[in-house]
């Protein structure tokens, strides 16, 4: 016999380029899909601070005008 609990679950609905101020949600599927998220902790030593909570979201648009000059893009496999 199985038993259940209830559960609640975030996800997330709307991302905002934190450059640009895009509003991406799940059914802007080519800008959602292509966004780029990044979070981390600032290690010992961090130039960001010891500890410190690291983030930002980006569009692709955004993505590509700040990192495209260090961006290695290859064609994917098929």
């Amino acid at each position: 016999m199985l038993e259940y609990q209830e559960k609640t679950v975030q996800e997330v609905a709307v991302c905002t380029c934190d450059r640009c101020e895009r509003r991406m949600t799940p059914d802007d599927d080519f800008n959602w899909h292509e966004k780029l998220s990044i979070a981390y902790r600032g290690g010992f030593g961090s130039i960001f601070g010891d500890g410190c909570n690291i983030s930002v979201d980006l569009c692709q648009q955004c993505v590509k005008e700040t990192l495209g000059t260090w961006l290695r893009i290859t064609p994917g496999d098929d």
